[in-house]
Formats: C-alpha cells, sequence, structure tokens
C-alpha cells in the first residue's frame, strides 16, 4: 500500500467533497489550466496562503511532467475536508520505485 493510499484511508482528510479531472494531453501550456483548476476548486474552501500554495505546487508538478516526462496528461483533484489530493499523470514510460 502507498503512502498516499494510507493517508486517504485514514480520517485526516475527512470526507470527499468533490472531484474534478482535466485532460492536459492537447494543451500547448498545460500549468495554466492547471493552475486556474486548482485555484477554482480550493477558493472559499482553504485560507488564500494553501490555495495559493496548492496552486504553486500543481504548477511545478505539471511544468516537471512537460520538462521532464514528455508532458503532461491528465490532472486529477480530490478536495476533501481537510486536504486536497493533486494527481498529474505524465507520458513518461519509466517505471518508478
Amino acid at each position: 500500500m502507498t503512502p498516499t493510499t494510507k493517508l486517504i484511508e485514514k480520517p485526516v482528510l475527512g470526507s470527499l467533497v468533490d472531484t474534478r479531472q482535466f485532460n492536459l494531453s492537447h494543451l500547448a501550456a498545460p500549468e495554466s489550466l492547471a493552475r486556474r483548476a486548482v485555484r477554482e476548486a480550493l477558493n472559499g474552501r482553504a485560507e488564500k496562503g494553501r490555495v495559493d500554495d496548492a496552486v504553486l505546487v500543481t504548477d511545478e508538478i505539471v511544468g516537471n511532467a512537460v520538462r521532464h516526462a514528455g508532458g503532461a496528461v491528465s490532472l486529477a483533484l480530490g478536495v476533501y475536508e481537510h486536504g486536497a489530493m493533486i494527481e498529474v499523470t505524465d507520458r513518461g514510460h519509466r517505471s518508478r520505485n
């Protein structure tokens, strides 16, 4: 079981409030859509500083996928009562441990 799965299974994040998925594969600059999507999903649900942090982290993750893994394919957001999960799928084919 991955550490992420353990975190979700524990009641630390609370109940799932919202989920959203976005196709990033067709975009020349997917970071822009990803930043906007995270900001919109979290506005009113978290303090501004935390929203800004989540947007920054998302920008970094998507940017890394673009620069180092052949491009970002999708963005999935899980918004919980006490947190959020941001998942980026990239085009990389290398297996990761």
